[in-house]
């Protein structure tokens, strides 16, 4: 039985590996920028405005009583419900808090609005958020119940 020896060697080239590794790093980059898009706190923080208003007009609805929602600081939202929105006797419902992200504040907090067993609020309100950068973003609560961010 003969043997046969092989000349040819196996494994990378210095090229094909420098190649391989400077498409891996454009690849990561690209990855890294488009992840940055995912962390906007005020984006984020007008988004989880707008569900938190949307989550308490709801409970409103289930629950036949009225919701109000207001600012206890300029960075965390609470709710408190009543028999009314006119009835002075409220109660905290401390299940039902939102505490904005770090970079988005309220500009405002003397406001509230209260949401009545039908989900239909008091009234208009506007509420912007800013962020560190002077950028801002409007969440807005019309008389028919609904809720949306505006630039």
């Amino acid at each position: 039985m003969k043997v046969r020896k092989s000349n040819s060697q196996s494994g990378f080239s210095v090229i094909e590996l420098i190649v391989t590794l400077g498409m891996s790093s454009v690849l990561t980059g690209m990855a890294i920028m488009n992840l940055k898009d995912l962390d906007d706190p005020l984006k984020n923080g007008a988004e989880q405005m707008t569900s938190f208003m949307r989550v308490v007009r709801a409970r409103a609805i289930s629950s036949t009583r009225a919701y109000t929602v207001f600012p206890v600081s300029n960075g965390q939202l609470a709710a408190r419900y009543a028999d009314t929105c006119s009835n002075g006797a409220t109660t905290p419902d401390t299940s039902m808090t939102l505490e904005f992200p770090t970079g988005a504040r309220l500009t405002d907090t003397a406001w509230d609005i209260c949401f009545n067993s039908r989900g239909l609020p008091d009234g208009n309100l506007a509420v912007e958020l800013r962020d560190s950068d002077g950028e801002y973003k409007t969440v807005e609560v019309f008389l028919g119940g609904g809720v949306r961010v505006d630039a």
